[in-house]
């Protein structure tokens, strides 16, 4: 788009880094009332309507330029077949519908009665996460202990309109690599219902502009068969377009404690929030084939898989992405572990010719284990070579995009032109259908294709 060239620099979410013209993710934010004019019911859009699809940018509209934009207009997360591409609008609060504005107020509400921020960012984030559990003749039948409540009366949360809902917020100790998000702190809630289904996730933070979930919270997400891959999410910023307040200010009059009359909160029409309105699928492109499976099912899965891998191996083209690949999968076979039944190994290449090979580090606590593609980060930042291709495979044979961590690592580091060798399987809220091999494909795609609109660090929030 024409208009990033003129952006501040600071706004960019993607470290400066140049993307080939096929890759990436860029993404506007339009602040002018003129947002009206988009149609709220169909933020998504597979027809990628934009000068080119590269880069990871925010593009920031003035209201001076807003009377230009097509309101039509999507940016584009790149073109992958499996996805349909990854397009994004964002506009204001204002144009959602009636519940949703309320879902917005009542997230925004719980983030500002935090009074305590997290002791190393100083920066909350507040996730409601909706759900609807199916109806039964038997209220017993609800609960995994028969005459016990589903939830304990602390967690159980009802909106006004009789929806339920819990609420999650983050949290960070001194290692700020054990912090936990809200979204995640939100889920784990649900283990004390046997059966039940997300219908949104809505996202309130302390940023002016709206930040999509992390990549850990997206991984986190897409691993639960609960929460359908179409699950709206929506992500707004904290200060009101059209009242210039945000938080306390924008709640209630001179910051008091007491609500009036005429803030853009309680009102919802006025109420005016950058927002980003997406689904986990558009978040969260080329999951692992296990991603929604037991680990049981992920050994059948890859049993089912070797058997035919030799057809798979023969569609790469480039020899080099053949080779990584019997590296990956020999690393993998060569770490055998008790603590789970599935290994990785992981395989790159640099521009001097270079590989490099690591394989996971298990840890009995399965949340400090080290991913394969993460522990190549020091030879990524050697300046000495630049990675070209990479590969991560398991002892079967499936070539899996980097996991969270690693594609936190790989976008924010400056390696979006990394190419990724990966397989590409049905994208379903049906378990069976990862068992249909035959729709699978191994491809390449650019690290940039794996993150659509990263979060990042953005206007508005400040350290304390």
């Amino acid at each position: 788009m024409e208009e990033i060239d003129e952006v501040d620099p600071s706004w960019r979410v993607d470290g400066g880094n140049k993307r080939n013209s096929n890759s990436g993710n860029s993404f506007c934010i339009f602040t002018s009332n003129e947002v009206d004019e988009v149609d709220p019911s169909s933020p998504l859009n597979g027809g990628n309507k934009t000068d080119s699809n590269s880069g990871n940018s925010i593009c920031v509209s003035t209201a001076d330029e807003t009377d230009e934009i097509d309101p039509s207009l999507t940016v584009s997360g790149g073109n992958t077949p499996s996805n349909g591409g990854n397009s994004i609008r964002i506009f204001t609060s204002d144009t959602l519908e009636w519940i949703d504005r309320q879902d917005v107020a009542l997230a925004y509400r719980y983030r500002v009665s935090l009074r305590s921020k997290p002791r190393q960012s100083s920066f909350r984030v507040l996730a409601l996460i909706f759900y609807e559990i199916p109806s039964t003749e038997n209220e017993d039948e609800r609960s995994l202990v028969p005459g016990m409540p589903t939830f304990a009366p602390w967690i159980a949360q009802t909106s006004q309109d009789g929806r339920s809902f819990v609420v999650g917020t983050n949290d960070e100790g001194g290692f700020i690599g054990g912090a936990i998000c809200a979204e995640r702190a939100a889920m784990v809630q649900f283990r004390f219902l046997p059966n039940f289904s997300v219908t949104k996730v809505v996202i309130s933070t302390d940023s002016e502009d709206p930040i999509t979930p992390g990549l850990l919270c997206r991984e986190f997400l897409a691993g639960h068969p609960t929460v359908p891959w179409n699950t709206p999410v929506i992500s707004v910023g904290c200060k009101c377009v059209n009242s210039q307040k945000k938080d306390e200010a924008l709640l209630f009059q001179n910051g008091s404690s007491q609500s009036t009359s005429g803030e853009c909160l309680d009102e919802g029409p006025t109420m005016a929030l950058p927002t980003i309105l997406t689904t986990l699928k558009e978040l969260y492109p080329f999951p692992s084939p296990y991603t929604r499976l037991t680990a049981n099912q992920s050994t059948m899965l890859g049993e089912k898989y070797s058997a035919r891998a030799s057809d798979h191996f023969e569609t790469l083209v480039e020899a080099d992405s053949k080779r990584l690949l019997e590296l990956a999968i020999l690393e993998a076979r060569s770490n055998v572990s008790d603590l789970h039944p599935i290994q990785f190994g992981a395989a790159a290449i640099f521009d001097d010719g270079t590989i490099i090979m690591t394989r996971q580090s298990s840890a009995l606590e399965y949340g400090c284990t080290l991913d394969a593609v993460s522990q190549l980060a020091p030879h990524f930042q050697d300046q000495n070579g630049t990675p070209l291709l990479l590969v991560q495979a398991d002892q079967y044979g499936i070539a899996h995009a980097p996991f969270a961590p690693a594609r936190a690592f790989l976008i924010e580091h400056g390696f979006a032109n990394c190419q990724i060798v990966l397989h590409d399987a049905p994208v379903s809220d049906n378990d069976d259908d990862i068992f249909d091999i035959e729709k699978w494909t191994l491809k390449e795609v650019f690290v940039s294709e794996l993150v659509p609109t990263p979060p990042a660090w953005t206007k508005g929030t400040v350290r304390e």
